[in-house]
This record gives structure tokens, C-alpha cells and sequence, in this order.
């Protein structure tokens, strides 16, 4: 089974090798693209937000919140996201992991700005570029063309300059929005048959599953509507597809495993830290299967990975 449907044409065995070398040096090309746009947009966000590496800035209300599990994440003791309004933590710590990385890097290790926000908020920007390089890497895989990655660059850019918020902001809806838009991207086209671009699905839905409880809805079922997509055409010999595909496949699966796995970590074992509470305080003001999902989360009393510990920021969600 090959969740790859790019059409195969027959060519001469004596163009074979010289075919081989050319895709191979099409395929270093192809993963230039993901830190030459990533850095690029790094050194925008760098430049046009450079007061930085020289205004002291303190964070307060959610950002404040955040920088207290950021602390905890500095010292690999982390294993919740960021706290709700709602009176629980969002599932994972994956952000705030990002967050104290940027810290430890530009403000404790490389002095190169003069708080330890400012480092956050670089590390924000490197994510945030990240997702977007992500986004036009995928279109450069359909088109095979540096142009065809630029317009996808360029396009989902313009939502960065319609909102620049969720390109600069440590806001923690604001960072949801980029990472979202560029899984629906991988998302549509691994549903189209471009299994190489499965392992950015699954780490952009890993992260947005750790920014909050409601992606546990969406994502799993984007996903699984991915994957009835991908096996619908092999549904007469749906068994043997599937082991073909996993005896094939191994760059496709293999590395959304391991994706998976390490995000999956922290949630298992805080979950078996603190085990699954049934509260049903949030249910009034949500919709249905957003209420299952929120409730289902919800947890109880002190939390293992927060050091018994509860911050309620004011405007956290």
C-alpha cells in the first residue's frame, strides 16, 4: 500500500541512473526550503520587532502565568500546558518548552537580549516561522518549483500582515492560529496522496493539542477523515494494504511514531500522575461535543507536574 499517488511513468533503462541522481538532488533542494523561508522570516520578524535586544520587557496576566511554567520547563519538571480560566491545564507543555528553549538560549546562554521575555518571544517567533516554512515546503512538494513555494509562502504570510498578532504574539490563541492553518495545509494534502508530508500533520496537531483542550476534538477527527480519505481506494484489500504500508512505508510512519511518542509523553504521565477527574463545571457554556471533550480534561486538587501549585491568570482560556 502507498498513500503516495503520484503517477509512475516508464523510462529508459539507461536514463534510470541519471533519473536517480536528479531526484536525489531534488530532494536536497526540497529541504533547503524549510530553513531558508524559516530563517528569512525569522530575520522580518527580528528586524521590524528589534527593540527586543534592547527594551527591558516583563511580562504580567497570562504571559506572567506562562512564565511560571516556563520556569518549571527550564528544569524538565513540566508536564502541563498552560492554565484555563476554566480551572484546569490545558493537556501539554509543548509551548512552554519552546518558550523556556528561547529563554535559555538568547537570554541565559547567549546574553543577546535584556530579559528573559525577550528571549521567550524570539523563541515564539522561530516556532511561528517554523510552521509557516512548514506550510510552503508542502506547497513546493506539489508544484516542484521554488516559485510554487514562494506563493505559498506568500500566501500564508498574508495572514500575518492582516493580523500581526499571529506571527509576534506569546498570546496563547494567537499562537494556535499558524500552527493551524498550516495542519489543515499537510492535512489536505496527505489526503490527497502526499504521504511524505504526514509527519508535519502530526506535529502541528501535536502542538495544537498541547496549546488546548478543544483540539482534542478537531484534531482527532481532521485526522481521522485524513485517513479514511488515504484507505478508501485500498478498502477491497484493506488488510493487505495495511501491512504492505507498514513493511514499505517507513519514512512515511516512522517518523510520525516518533512524532507522536515524544508529545504523547508528558500526557501520559501526568495522566498517570493524577489520574482522570469528572468535572463538569465548564459544560453550561460550551457546545456539546466541546463539553465532552473539556470535561473529559478537566482535572482536580493539585497537579503533580506544577508542583501543587494553581495559577488562575486573569484572561488565560
Amino acid at each position: 500500500m502507498s498513500i503516495n499517488r503520484e503517477r509512475e511513468t516508464p523510462v529508459p533503462v539507461e536514463a534510470a541512473g541519471t533519473d536517480r541522481a536528479s531526484r536525489d538532488r531534488g530532494r536536497v533542494r526540497l529541504w533547503w526550503v524549510v530553513p531558508a523561508l524559516t530563517a528569512a522570516l525569522i530575520a522580518v520578524l527580528c528586524v521590524r520587532n528589534r527593540f527586543l535586544f534592547s527594551t527591558r520587557l516583563y511580562e504580567d496576566a497570562d504571559m506572567g502565568a506562562n512564565s511560571i511554567l516556563v520556569e518549571q520547563a527550564r528544569h524538565f519538571t513540566l508536564l502541563v500546558g498552560n492554565y484555563s480560566r476554566d480551572h484546569f491545564h490545558h493537556p501539554g507543555p509543548a509551548y512552554m518548552y519552546v518558550m523556556a528553549a528561547g529563554e535559555s538560549l538568547f537570554w541565559a546562554g547567549l546574553h543577546v537580549v535584556p530579559t528573559a521575555w525577550n528571549g521567550q518571544l524570539l523563541a515564539v517567533y522561530a516556532l511561528n516561522a517554523l510552521f509557516v516554512g512548514l506550510a510552503a515546503w508542502v506547497g513546493y512538494g506539489w508544484t516542484g518549483s521554488l516559485r510554487g513555494a514562494a506563493i505559498c509562502f506568500a500566501a500564508v504570510l498574508t495572514l500575518g500582515a492582516l493580523h500581526p498578532a499571529v506571527l509576534s504574539s506569546d498570546w496563547m490563541p494567537y499562537l494556535y492560529v499558524q500552527a493551524y492553518a498550516t495542519f489543515l495545509i499537510a492535512a489536505a494534502s496527505v489526503a490527497a496522496g502526499r504521504g511524505r508530508h504526514a509527519w508535519v500533520l502530526a506535529l502541528t496537531g501535536w502542538f495544537l493539542i498541547h496549546g488546548h483542550a478543544g483540539f482534542l476534538l478537531f484534531v482527532p477527527v481532521i485526522s481521522c477523515a485524513v485517513l479514511a480519505a488515504v484507505l478508501w481506494p485500498q478498502r477491497h484489500s484493506l488488510g493487505a494494504s495495511v501491512r504492505s504500508f507498514f513493511a514499505v512505508q517507513r519514512r512515511v510512519w516512522i517518523p510520525v511514531a516518533a512524532i507522536s511518542a515524544v508529545f504523547a509523553l508528558p500526557i501520559v504521565v501526568d495522566l498517570c500522575c493524577t489520574g482522570l477527574a469528572s468535572s463538569v463545571t465548564t459544560w453550561r457554556s460550551r457546545p456539546l461535543a466541546s463539553q465532552a471533550v473539556i470535561a473529559w480534561w478537566t482535572r482536580c486538587g493539585p497537579r503533580c507536574g506544577t508542583g501543587g501549585r494553581v495559577v488562575e491568570p486573569g484572561r488565560s482560556r
